[in-house]
């Protein structure tokens, strides 16, 4: 659509200097436009698409030259995946090998590590009171993944310390059977646990078939920003109801992204800006970082443009608090936890009742 050409123009604006990117988006404008040569330079962005495959299935980096840039590469990726149709895949369905090496690698083991540390001192606090010892308490997970966030932090944790209940939520089987395989290797039971393979949106259904129905806190890190707008109200509403207490870990993005319009300029070049750091640092690791710019950057930067179905939602903390305000939580507080290339990390948590 027009949102998508205006944002490779001002993409490209910034990468003039490169002949064979000037070369590959003038190919790509006129088989979009329906020049008479549109077949013959789209088929040229897909013979290249397949020598890149073939480079990176014989182990080679294709990323590009060490001298190009983050942005460079970016371009260079996008126009290959809307020639070649692969922007268009499932980036967190079953399979998605670019997401889970996504969050394996680069910063992401920062990020995680301060997911980690800041759910269990949230833990710690919440199973003591000041002179009586451990209590038993409940917790849920809404979107677990594969137990990335969840289960170093929980295996750390004391068995008198751990929640007396665990439940996992994730609308992925395969990925929460990975996190299933590694609460059971830690010690989980049966008994105590719950793993639930449904959205946060069908989850209400599934309460009468589980061994607990409400929880003491509940934990979502990253996973509530899959929720569009108009669907998140009734999320944060029904957790509520179920739960004491709210922590959310999503990123701070900056007021222009949140309430901007696609074709915002500001908004754009946040966006632009942002993403070039996040390729540049993944394409540092060769075939495993391409594997994540193909499969996971790229779709998701293409959807913030309505290019492809948008899968994530994010916005700035301030309105995830407003958000939860406006849901009937009593109190809601935010402490940055990790500086990250598209945005600050931060921890919101919300409680039910007031804080004395």
């Amino acid at each position: 659509g027009a949102s998508f050409f205006k944002l490779f123009d001002l993409v490209i604006q910034r990468t003039m200097e490169s002949t064979a990117l000037r070369e590959a988006l003038t190919a790509y404008l006129r088989a979009a436009g329906g020049d008479e040569d549109a077949a013959s330079c789209l088929e040229a962005l897909r013979r290249q698409a397949r020598e890149e495959e073939k480079a990176e299935s014989g182990g080679a980096d294709h990323a590009g030259s060490t001298n190009e840039s983050g942005l460079a590469i970016l371009v260079r990726r996008l126009l290959l995946a809307k020639a070649g149709g692969s922007a268009d895949r499932p980036v967190y369905s079953d399979g998605a090998e670019g997401f889970e090496l996504f969050i394996r690698r680069g910063s992401n083991v920062g990020l995680y590590e301060a997911v980690q540390d800041a759910f269990q001192q949230l833990w710690t606090d919440l199973a003591f009171t000041s002179g009586e010892g451990a209590k038993a308490w409940s917790l849920l997970d809404v979107g677990s993944g594969s137990g990335l966030g969840l289960l170093p932090a929980w295996s750390s944790l004391e068995e008198s310390r751990r929640p007396r209940h665990l439940t996992l939520m994730e609308p992925s089987a395969e990925m929460l059977k990975v996190a299933e395989d590694g609460f059971r290797a830690a010690g989980a039971t049966d008994d105590e646990t719950d793993f639930v393979n449904c959205t946060v949106q069908e989850f209400p259904k599934q309460l009468d078939q589980l061994k607990v129905q409400s929880w003491n806190l509940a934990t979502a890190s990253f996973s509530l920003q899959s929720l569009p707008k108009d669907e998140r109200l009734a999320a944060l509403e029904f957790l509520r109801s179920t739960c004491d207490r709210l922590a959310i870990v999503e990123f701070d993005v900056a007021p222009a992204f949140s309430k901007g319009k696609n074709d915002d300029p500001e908004r754009m070049q946040f966006v632009i800006d942002a993403y070039a750091r996040g390729v540049a640092e993944y394409a540092e690791l060769g075939v495993d970082g391409m594997k994540v710019i193909d499969g996971f950057l790229v779709p998701v930067f293409l959807g913030y443009f309505g290019a492809v179905k948008a899968t994530n939602h994010e916005q700035a903390a301030r309105y995830w608090e407003e958000d939860l305000k406006a849901a009937g939580w009593a109190s809601v507080t935010t402490t940055r936890i990790f500086d990250y290339w598209w945005s600050p990390a931060v921890l919101v948590l919300a409680e039910k009742e007031e804080k004395s």
